[in-house]
């Protein structure tokens, strides 16, 4: 048992542990001890400190980032939130000990731990690592902002010239790294370590305030809309290509390119290409030259130097696909429409004066932009199935929603298996794709030849998707941005849209019982169909009062769930209504007065199993009635008849 007791004047919680004494077979008495939790606890939470904080700093230690960093990789395996680390070092903060002694270190480091601590005060988990190694884990879904915080950081680290009088000259290296990037903690740190390494080798840190060196983040390559490569000039061999280039050549991003000869990836060619510019390359300038990749049938502008990659020369080049250029009138006016199309969707969708209305609209807006057939949102179930909820139909073009009601979640696989980081798939042939699963035409949705799919994505947790049905050759491959913004504000919609239809059942369910409350019983009545007979029994439960008086009110509550879990079953939970306190109202729907008193004799029968009881009174109505307060006076002078002179 958990109490409280004063110890010293101050209430602790104490666990209390007692069994009995035998002699015999018979209790002679009982034995037991007491521990103070607070007491227990506090030691524990000291030890537990204590052991993950660093003393030098007051800061998380290894020990202490490394638990925490579990904790964040757990968090985005389950709910996809990104996070960034981030290691740290300043290697001159050992020679500081060495020269000025271990104090004057002790001081420095403090002022450090404070100057990072501040730069990253919110939200973030800082660690010494020892010497002037420091790490930092912080939620992030990119990395632009702390590369920013990183550059100030770094100034002001350089700024300071002195502690307790002696001169120092400070340079941070760092590493950052997103958790996405590794497949485990241990992954993740070594990945830093790595790049640290790197960083410390080329003295990027350094570079920054000395000499003409100028440090390129990687990130500004890979995500370059221009194609860059970096080669051996010795052997030819590939040592870098970003994502652009792969993306020209066909190829997937994460195609292992390393160690290729660039004249055979690149090429097609057995040897170097003739034109091959190494002999003009020099590190102090471009050369420059256009080409004709008779592989990929592009023409380019491509600039040439040599760089330092890795410690060694690396042939550099810059291609700038000419054909993507000559297009971009064409692709402003697309994105300008694009842009037009959007709007008027969204615009459509917020409008509408409830969410399921809103849907519609956008669905609608969706199918005559991208000139598809139907336009679809499936929505998970969790049972293995997804449902056909909403669907807009171009004209002529017959419905199928009743059809798709309970899709096993097998058949939409090939969607989810498509959808790229920009959460939209692509199929230009569905009947190859189900082929390749083992999926029957026939077993899906038959005439489907092409579809694109949007993500329906909320707070990193799956709703479903939207399928647009055989949409416009000439307008899909162009369709991902206007189809991932309108998924997102579908998904928004949904979200809504569940919001209300819960605070729609809440406002008609009785809390306590789970049954429909008054206002559920008067639209029920109000919404019944001309001519439906109906059998109404209401009733008052007998000696709530004493129960609660004599037991206590969570054993009224008890009983009341009991008379409702009993009504329920008799005529169905959305037939059985709570009016207040002890009234309960059940309707019984084609039921005349003798099927009424059969139910009324059930009802009194099962609560009587329960040791319950019931005054009952019955009327019967055909709708439309009219006057819904004279019904609840029949019945009620009915029941008070019933509850002087109970029927048995």
């Amino acid at each position: 048992m958990i109490g409280q007791c004063v110890i010293k004047g101050r209430i602790h919680y104490v666990q209390a542990t007692k069994f009995p004494i035998y002699r015999g077979n018979e209790i002679a008495g009982l034995v037991g001890y007491f521990i103070d939790r607070d007491s227990i606890g506090k030691i524990r939470r000291d030890n537990q400190e204590l052991d993950m904080k660093d003393a030098e700093t007051g800061l998380l230690n290894y020990r202490g980032m490394f638990i925490t960093a579990i904790h964040y990789f757990d968090n985005y395996k389950s709910y996809g939130e990104n996070c960034a680390a981030l290691f740290m070092d300043i290697p001159a903060l050992d020679d500081v000990g060495r020269l000025y002694g271990m104090a004057v270190r002790k001081k420095l480091i403090s002022r450090l731990a404070k100057l990072i601590s501040h730069f990253f005060r919110q939200g973030a988990s800082i660690a010494h690592l020892g010497g002037g190694r420091f790490c930092v884990l912080m939620k992030a879904e990119n990395t632009a902002d702390i590369r920013r915080r990183m550059l100030d950081l770094s100034n002001e680290i350089h700024g300071i010239r002195e502690e307790a009088g002696r001169q120092v000259t400070l340079f941070l290296q760092y590493a950052l790294a997103m958790i996405s990037e590794a497949r485990t903690v241990d992954g993740l740190f070594h990945l830093l370590a790595r790049r640290l390494t790197e960083a410390e080798q080329e003295k990027y840190g350094e570079s920054l305030y000395y000499g003409d060196r100028i440090a390129f983040d990687r990130a500004v390559f890979d995500n370059s809309r221009d194609q860059i490569m970096i080669s051996d000039p010795d052997t030819y061999s590939l040592l870098y290509m970003n994502k652009a280039g792969l993306r020209d050549l066909g190829l997937p991003e994460d195609y292992p390119y390393a160690g290729r000869k660039c004249y055979e990836l690149i090429c097609g060619q057995p040897s170097p290409c003739e034109i091959c510019p190494l002999p003009f390359l020099r590190r102090d300038r471009f050369y420059t030259q256009t080409f004709h990749n008779m592989n990929t049938g592009g023409d380019y502008l491509i600039q040439h130097t040599l760089i330092t990659w890795h410690g060694k020369n690396g042939h550099f080049e810059l291609a700038t696909n000419l054909g993507s250029y000559a297009e971009g009138d064409y692709r402003k006016k697309y994105l300008l429409f694009q842009e037009m199309a959007v709007n008027d969707a969204l615009a459509a969708g917020i409008t509408a004066p409830t969410p399921h209305e809103g849907i519609d609209r956008l669905l609608a807006r969706v199918g005559k932009i991208l000139e598809a057939e139907k336009v679809c949102i499936f929505e998970e179930q969790g049972d293995g199935t997804v449902k056909n909820t909403y669907e807009w139909c171009a004209p002529g073009i017959p419905p199928s929603q009743a059809s798709m009601q309970h899709v096993p979640m097998e058949l939409a696989r090939p969607i989810y298996d498509r959808f790229g980081p920009d959460q939209i798939a692509i199929i230009d042939d569905v009947e190859e794709v189900q082929k390749e699963y083992g999926i029957c035409s026939g077993d899906y949705r038959p005439g489907l030849k092409r579809l694109i799919s949007g993500h329906l994505v909320i707070s990193g947790l799956s709703l479903g998707y939207t399928e647009v049905v055989n949409p416009s050759d000439k307008i899909m491959k162009e369709a991902s941005p206007l189809l991932d913004t309108l998924t997102r504000f579908a998904a928004s919609l949904i979200r809504n849209r569940n919001v209300m239809d819960r605070l729609q059942a809440l406002s008609h369910e009785d809390q306590l019982t789970g049954l429909k409350n008054r206002l559920a019983f008067m639209e029920y009545v109000e919404g019944l169909p001309a001519g439906t007979k109906t059998a109404f029994l209401f009733g008052d439960m007998n000696g709530l009062k004493q129960i609660n008086d004599k037991e206590g009110h969570e054993a009224g509550d008890r009983a009341l769930q009991t008379l409702a879990a009993i009504a329920g079953e008799l005529v169905g939970r959305d037939h059985a209504f709570r009016m207040g306190g002890d009234e309960f109202i059940l309707a019984a729907q084609g039921a005349d007065e003798e099927r009424a008193q059969q139910l009324a004799a059930e009802l009194k029968g099962k609560l009587h199993l329960q040791n319950l009881s019931m005054a009952l009174g019955i009327a019967c109505r055909t709708a439309p009635i009219t006057d819904i307060d004279e019904l609840i006076m029949e019945m009620d002078r009915k029941m008070y008849k019933d509850k002087k002179h109970p029927r048995k």
